[in-house]
């Protein structure tokens, strides 16, 4: 499917090797962004139906993830959008480019999606439900971990020809994501093999996946732009003495 990106790229940009000019970057980042917001919506309704099959508060949780992958694809694109042909040295003439406010934002919601999908998975511990074995949920968490391992492939690979801290962001989260679809689908094995209700714990887990891996996005993100502070500081000093 990397091949899809590839082919597009050589439909809509002219010298797309180029990653270090700001147009290129800015197709490049909007066509990822696009087939990123596709997957996650697909993912996120099989997920679903999947969580309201089986009854899991895991695969649920991890349903819910995917969606605030897409709208972390949404803010992706807009960055692009609004911000991505502005060059870079002229970002940081006067402020922090809008692409790292944007991957520090798509860290923080991620961050947040992560406590609340936690509180419920501590009230699922405390009042645990039955939860049903399904072969269709068992196939589809399977191809969402493939679906997200390649996403978290292809977002890096771009992320890092590109400089881009959105798709950085969002390779960490397609990692992080497979991860926890992993966790979701043995909660779900785990009750049916040995009737040991691991659902609860395991969208708790899930959820401790989702805020370190927020954490650390909004964090990356917003890193690089943090010795510019340090240098207007440091002018301004040097001018006032």
């Amino acid at each position: 499917m990397i091949l899809l990106i590839t082919v597009l790229s050589k439909i809509f940009i002219k010298d797309r090797e180029n990653f270090s000019d700001a147009s290129v970057k800015r197709k490049y980042g909007l066509i990822c962004s696009l087939w990123g917001m596709f997957l996650n919506l697909v993912l996120f309704g099989a997920k679903l139906a999947a969580g309201a099959v089986s009854g899991s508060v895991a695969v649920t949780a991890d349903a819910v993830h995917n969606l605030t992958d897409f709208l972390s694809s949404v803010i992706s694109f807009l960055s692009f959008l609004l911000f991505g042909s502005v060059p870079a040295k002229k970002k940081h003439k006067k402020n922090i480019p809008g692409e790292n406010i944007a991957g520090f934002i798509i860290g923080f919601i991620l961050a947040v999606t992560g406590i609340r999908l936690g509180e419920a998975s501590v009230h699922k511990i405390i009042n645990p439900g039955e939860v049903h074995f399904s072969y269709i949920s068992v196939i589809i968490l399977s191809f969402s971990f493939l679906v997200k391992l390649y996403m978290a492939y292809y977002n890096g690979s771009y992320g890092k020809k590109l400089s881009s801290p959105p798709l950085k962001a969002a390779s960490a989260d397609c990692f992080c994501d497979s991860l926890s679809t992993v966790v979701a689908l043995g909660a779900v094995m785990l009750e049916q093999a040995f009737s040991v209700k691991a659902d609860g714990w395991g969208g708790l887990l899930v959820s401790l996946f989702i805020f370190a891996a927020g954490c650390k996005s909004a964090f990356d993100s917003i890193k690089p732009v943090l010795p510019y502070k340090k240098a207007r500081k440091k002018n301004l000093s040097e001018t006032v003495f």
